[in-house]
Formats: structure tokens, C-alpha cells, sequence
């Protein structure tokens, strides 16, 4: 009985580090690569109030204000935050909390 030389068999594959992708891997491959998955990414309330911190009724004080993006009704009984106006008011948040310790003097900036 003969063993199995994967070198020596002419039927055997390259390695896939060597191998060329092929035209339709490539294109598959730059598509995935210009999408952002995070752009059009829904969350719902108990993720938004852990990214920023707020409670419950802060949250909705604070949409009924016009001051945090409002909710998407995605069915009768079920709301979501586009994860990106989410993260564009927290860094909004960060961005005025740094400004304002800018005009402090540098003993005060905490």
C-alpha cells in the first residue's frame, strides 16, 4: 500500500496562502471592506443608556428638550438610536465638556 505524499500528487492543491483569489473573492472581499458595518447599526435603549451614561428619564427628558437624538419606531412597541447620532452627541458631550476646561486656568482643569 502506498502513503499519501500531498507533494508528490499531481491532483493536489496549493497552499491557500498561495493561492490567487479569484475575480469574484476580490470583489467580494473590497465590497465588505468599503462598508462601514457600524453606520446604519440600530440600538436599543438598555445599550444607549450604557454608552452614555444617562438613566431613563434623562434620556427621553433630554429628547423631549431637543438635546438627544430622537428615536426610530420600529414597531408599535419598540424603539432604536442610530448608533452613529448616538456616538455624534457623545462626542458633541466630550467635545464641550473639553472646551470648557480650555477657559479655565490650568490650576482649575481637572
Amino acid at each position: 500500500m502506498k502513503s499519501f505524499n500531498p507533494k508528490s500528487s499531481s491532483t493536489s492543491r496549493p497552499h491557500a496562502a498561495t493561492e490567487r483569489p479569484t475575480s469574484a473573492g476580490v470583489q467580494r472581499a473590497s465590497l465588505f471592506a468599503s462598508l462601514d458595518p457600524y453606520r446604519d447599526r440600530l440600538i436599543r435603549r438598555p445599550e444607549v443608556q450604557r454608552l452614555t451614561g444617562l438613566s431613563r428619564s434623562s434620556l427621553y427628558r433630554l429628547i423631549a428638550e431637543g438635546r438627544f437624538p430622537a428615536s426610530i419606531q420600529l414597531s408599535e412597541k419598540s424603539v432604536a438610536w442610530l448608533a452613529s447620532e448616538v456616538d455624534g452627541w457623545i462626542a458633541e458631550r466630550v467635545g464641550a465638556s473639553r472646551n470648557k476646561n480650555a477657559a479655565l486656568p490650568p490650576a482649575i482643569q481637572s
